[in-house]
């Protein structure tokens, strides 16, 4: 039995020492590459592939972000610091970034979409950010929002219940206020001005909706405007000669 110990001892003691260096030898190809030893030298980004809408953001734009980025090589450059980089660019709301073998870099943009402009100083988007204009020409058709600061989500979301209540009337929201104090008004496409109060927004609206029809008739010069901060009802403002003559259809006001 001695001697069979002996024996075991003995292989063990003749085992080659490169296998304990064997598994340090792997990792450090991996090691060198992250830290871009084996980077632009070694295996530099040959192309990047871009797939964006490029209607407000420009492939010059990306490019130059790109630019330092990449001088690391393709195994290490970073992608969660390249998309991050790309994604704060203005107008960009999503980057994706992969490799493809053998050098090449594929990103993929998804642009916000502007819904309108906010307090005549930004952009903001369907999903609510905020973007600076960053010099483009004022975007036609879009609607101008106002509101006091952190109030983005509020306005936006009374914006489109009271879109869908005036496009009944074929009518479109150009201007929409939420003043300090928490009162409504906005402008229509038309120029007709309604304001709407602090409260009961929507059962206002819908009440003024159901009821022209019959107020059109009466005036058919047109409307400049409509009241609607009263209890049972709202006043009524002509337009033309009658600009100075109004009505009130309802009882008092209430805010």
């Amino acid at each position: 039995m001695a001697h069979s110990v002996d024996q075991s001892v003995s292989a063990a003691r003749r085992t080659p020492r490169w296998r304990f260096w064997l598994p340090l030898a792997a990792l450090l190809p991996l090691a060198w590459l992250r830290l871009g030893l084996w980077g632009s030298a070694w295996w530099p980004v040959a192309a990047y592939e871009v797939s964006a809408p490029f209607q407000r953001v420009s492939e010059e734009m990306v490019q130059r972000t790109l630019a330092p980025l990449i001088e690391r090589g393709f195994f290490a450059a970073d992608l969660a610091q390249i998309r991050d980089a790309v994604l704060g660019l203005p107008w960009v709301a999503a980057v994706e970034v992969r490799r493809q073998w053998p050098d090449r870099l594929v990103l993929r943009l998804t642009e916000h979409t502007p819904l309108a402009y906010w307090n005549d100083e930004q952009l903001i988007s369907r999903s609510g950010a905020l973007i600076p204009p960053a010099g483009l020409s004022r975007l036609q058709g879009l609607p101008a929002l106002y509101g006091p600061p952190g109030s983005e989500e509020r306005v936006m979301a009374m914006w489109a219940a009271l879109q869908g209540e005036v496009q009944r009337a074929g009518w479109t929201i150009a201007v929409l206020h939420l003043e300090a104090r928490g009162s409504w008004r906005l402008t229509l496409s038309n120029g007709i001005r309604i304001e709407l109060g602090r409260r009961d927004i929507l059962r206002r609206t819908r009440r003024l909706i159901a009821a022209l029809p019959a107020v059109l008739a009466a005036y058919p010069q047109g409307v400049a405007a409509f009241d609607l901060r009263y209890s049972n009802g709202f006043a009524v403002q002509g337009a033309a000669a009658q600009l100075a003559a109004g009505h009130v259809v309802g009882g008092a006001t209430d805010g």
